[in-house]
């Protein structure tokens, strides 16, 4: 997958030129009564009403075709299409629609209206041309769209885009290239040069993303000396786990054992993650996009530190704790195993949720003290490139998953 030819994907749809494609057969849009559920009933999503069905040919090719069978809900959005045909396996993209705001408040008084769209891309991994394989997701797209009136009458109305994409690597499941576009504005109110572009080629490594390659427009600036760059085109779990495993291994603790979970049950709903020295095992809840993950990342790992301290004094009472006495040795220190003490002291009169006074009892335990203290200043740090790069890309919205 090479990134520049990706990159030139990335162009206005208004500039689209004249393909090769042409209509063969096409069904208008009907009722999904209608639709022949015995061919194709793995295909209907729950919500839909509607489905049309197309074919399309060559000009240049007479024996290439493509069937697509398009899904839309009661408001005769698109929700998914499934594509087969002559040189394809099974392909499904599957669209989510929400509304959203930028995050900068100089723009955002002046949009009209904001709206997402999230395509996923799924492909059949068997060579063989049936419904039958593992499907693999392809492609990942969120495109977001701002309308803006453009004249001090509002009558105006202008539209921006922004795009990020991302396409995984179909051989190897660790590659991926993630390409970040805000489109000009259109109807001329911005030049085509105002076209901003960035992208990476990313492999996943032991859980954390390395960087093989990167471009960009001459109007942006990539920060190279940022250790979070590749973690920053990360969403979700995904982004979750890798950053807890950089912090894991910054302590050096990335090769004790210590399990990383997203989406898990187990997760006090009041809290986004937490620590546990008996598995060992840091346990992520769900995706909260109010919440910094880089802070919560860093918190955890700061816990797993803590208790690899108290194991460090001798006093250690899970494997955890006594693999890291056998690892790193005792404290020799003076300060470092004073520390260590309060760590202790903080361990053995840790809040119960059923005391009167938990939560001040929890905000002022030491070791939730020093892990706050942690997170902040990872937040901290992240956050530097972060409003670096979103300041150039400033039509992603109020997001802490983003960058």
């Amino acid at each position: 997958m090479m990134l520049d030819s990706i990159l030139k994907l990335s162009i206005f749809r208004a500039n689209r030129v004249k393909t090769d494609f042409k209509m063969l057969t096409k069904t208008p849009k009907s009722p999904i009564e209608r639709f022949n559920r015995e061919l194709d009933f793995w295909a209907v999503p729950e919500e839909a009403k509607f489905f049309k069905n197309i074919r399309v040919g060559k000009k240049s090719d007479s024996a290439f075709f493509r069937d697509i069978t398009s899904f839309y809900d009661k408001d005769k959005k698109l929700i998914k299409r499934c594509i087969s045909g002559s040189d394809i396996n099974y392909k499904i993209r599957q669209y989510k629609y929400s509304y959203e705001t930028p995050k900068y408040r100089d723009i955002s008084p002046h949009v009209i209206s904001g709206r997402k769209i999230t395509t996923k891309e799924y492909i059949k991994d068997n060579p063989d041309k049936n419904i039958w394989g593992k499907w693999k997701t392809t492609c990942y797209e969120e495109q977001f769209a701002y309308h803006f009136f453009e004249d001090p009458m509002r009558i105006k109305i202008a539209t921006k885009l922004h795009t990020n994409k991302v396409i995984y690597d179909l051989e190897n499941e660790a590659k991926r290239t993630c390409v970040m576009t805000e489109y000009p504005k259109n109807k001329g109110y911005e030049p085509k040069s105002a076209k901003k572009v960035m992208g990476f080629e990313i492999e996943m490594v032991n859980g954390m993303p390395e960087i093989r390659g990167y471009e960009q427009t001459p109007n942006v600036k990539i920060p190279s000396c940022d250790d979070f760059l590749a973690y920053r085109f990360l969403m979700g779990a995904e982004k979750q786990e890798a950053l807890t495993r950089y912090f894991l291994a910054q302590k050096k603790l990335d090769d004790l054992g210590i399990s990383v979970y997203t989406n898990k049950s187990n997760v006090s709903p009041d809290a986004i993650a937490h620590f546990a020295s008996y598995g060992p095992e840091i346990c992520w809840r769900s995706v909260n996009a109010a919440r910094e993950p880089v802070v919560t990342a860093a918190h955890e790992v700061e816990h797993a530190w803590q208790y690899a301290q108290i194991g460090r004094l001798g006093k250690g009472t899970t494997n955890y704790e006594r693999d890291c006495l056998r690892k790193f040795g005792e404290i020799a220190d003076g300060k470092e195993r004073e520390e260590a003490y309060k760590y202790l002291v903080a361990s053995e009169n840790y809040p119960s949720k059923t005391q009167m006074n938990y939560l001040e009892s929890y905000k002022s335990n030491y070791l939730e003290k020093k892990a706050r203290k942690a997170g902040s200043e990872a937040g901290e740090i992240y956050n530097v490139f972060r409003e670096f790069l979103w300041r150039q890309f400033r039509f992603l919205p109020k997001n802490n998953y983003y960058l």
